[in-house]
């Protein structure tokens, strides 16, 4: 985790769900000076806490593989194992990990709606995008 972290903080880089292809991370970057709240808040990376990998072999639904601990992703219940199908009512069937990673916003503040299959159940999931430095373990 720490590793990761320090990539991250290395280059600048935003801390997002991460989507894993052949069991490596891709991130967004860039930076994000947005007005959250209505107050001007400077460039902090927001995070869900959650891992995912696009399944190789076909079209699939990124699949769950790791939620962090005490992030809104493990706060509202989601689970390794659970498949992504949507994020904010659009499909994330066949997307590559570039196009999953701009649906997230990394802006702390903001809520993000993912539809997610478990167990043959569709569940609904609101999180709220967390500033990275309120999220401890990172």
């Amino acid at each position: 985790m720490k590793s990761l972290l320090s990539t991250l903080l290395a280059s600048l880089m935003l801390l997002t769900p991460c989507v894993f292809a052949a069991d490596k991370p891709a991130v967004l970057s860039g930076s994000v000076k947005q007005t959250v709240a209505g107050q001007s808040s400077p460039s902090e990376p927001g995070v869900v806490g959650l891992d995912m990998r696009i399944l190789p072999g076909g079209v699939s639904y990124p699949l769950i593989t790791n939620v962090i601990k005490g992030t809104p992703a493990y706060k509202q219940g989601v689970h390794s194992g659970d498949m992504i199908m949507e994020i904010d009512n659009e499909s994330t069937l066949g997307k590559s990990d570039t196009q999953i990673d701009a649906m997230i916003s990394n802006v702390p503040g903001t809520n993000v709606v993912f539809t997610l299959l478990r167990a043959g159940r569709i569940l609904k999931l609101q999180l709220n995008v967390a500033p990275l430095s309120s999220v401890s373990g990172f």
